[in-house]
Order: structure tokens, then C-alpha cells, then sequence
């Protein structure tokens, strides 16, 4: 894009011509371990699924900071998750590595660009909307951790100023 719009902007501009059933988004820190995606895509064979996200476990680091997060994605993603599916659906997708019915996007408008957490936005539209998320636990991929403190801090900040968002935006729903 000539001028940066922020992930969820990236993604709103080429919602419109995207041809498929069913869009992958990948993170540019993200890196899918799975050869295999049947799995996730055979969840889409439920015609109110609306998205579903995989597991997504850190790179190797070595650091405190990196144990840290290491045990902030095994807790979140892995058991939460985890949890959360067997119990009959998600609170929010990752949005790291996350699948999305081309047709369930459009119909809640896509991704909003004013949100920081496009995630949780987009998770709480489409379950609003009707939509179902679910979890692949088979579906994996490494994502890259904040190298130190400092960028693990800016990270968690932008996370909860986003979530707020998301509160303040869906919680009369």
C-alpha cells in the first residue's frame, strides 16, 4: 500500500477481491509449521462457521522474557482455547493465524481499521452476526516473540489498549 494503514487496513483493501471461500492470514512474524490444513479446512464444511484459528506456539528464545511468553501462548492459546472449544466456541480468534469464510467477512464489514486488536474486533462481529468460531489445535504455526522487555511491554500496552476498544465498542451489543 503507498501508505501504511495498519494490519487491519492491509486486509480491509484486498477483501474485496479475494475470489476464494475461505482467506488465510498469516502474520509477517508468523510461520506455519502445518503441511496439512484439511483439518481446518474440513471445519468449514459447518455452514456457521464463520472462522477458525489454529495453535500458535512461540520460536525457540532462550531469555526470560521469551520463557515469559512461552508460557503466556502455552496458557492462552494452547489450554484456553483448548477450553474453549470443547465447551462449544471461541471468545476471539488469533489473528496471527487465523481462517476466515470470505462470505462471513463481508457480511460484518471486514476488518475495522480503527482498531488495534483486529482480532477480537472481527471475532465479536462475527459471533454478533450469528457466526461461529472455532479451534484447530492440529493447525500450527511459530510466531516470533518480543525480543526484550521494552518491545514485550509496547506489545502488551497496544494489546489492552485494544481490548478496551473492543469493550467499549461492543459492550451495549
Amino acid at each position: 500500500l503507498a501508505t501504511n494503514r495498519g494490519k487491519a487496513g492491509a486486509l480491509q483493501s484486498v477483501l474485496a477481491s479475494i475470489k476464494t471461500d475461505v482467506i488465510v492470514c498469516l502474520d509477517a512474524d508468523t510461520q506455519c509449521d502445518s503441511s496439512d490444513w484439511s483439518g481446518m479446512l474440513s471445519a468449514f464444511d459447518d455452514a456457521a462457521l464463520g472462522a477458525v484459528t489454529g495453535k500458535i506456539r512461540p520460536t525457540d528464545g532462550g531469555g526470560p522474557v521469551e520463557w515469559f511468553q512461552a508460557l503466556d501462548y502455552l496458557t492462552v492459546i494452547a489450554v484456553i482455547k483448548s477450553a474453549e472449544s470443547s465447551w462449544g466456541g471461541l471468545l476471539t480468534v488469533s489473528g496471527a493465524f487465523t481462517a476466515y469464510r470470505t462470505a462471513a467477512l463481508r457480511a460484518v464489514g471486514g476488518w475495522n481499521n480503527q482498531s488495534s486488536t483486529e482480532d477480537i474486533d472481527v471475532s465479536w462481529r462475527l459471533q454478533a452476526a450469528g457466526w461461529r468460531l472455532a479451534f484447530e489445535s492440529d493447525w500450527i504455526a511459530r510466531v516470533e516473540m518480543a525480543p526484550n522487555l521494552n518491545a514485550l511491554w509496547r506489545q502488551r500496552r497496544r494489546w489492552s489498549a485494544g481490548l478496551g476498544r473492543a469493550l467499549r465498542d461492543h459492550g451495549a451489543n
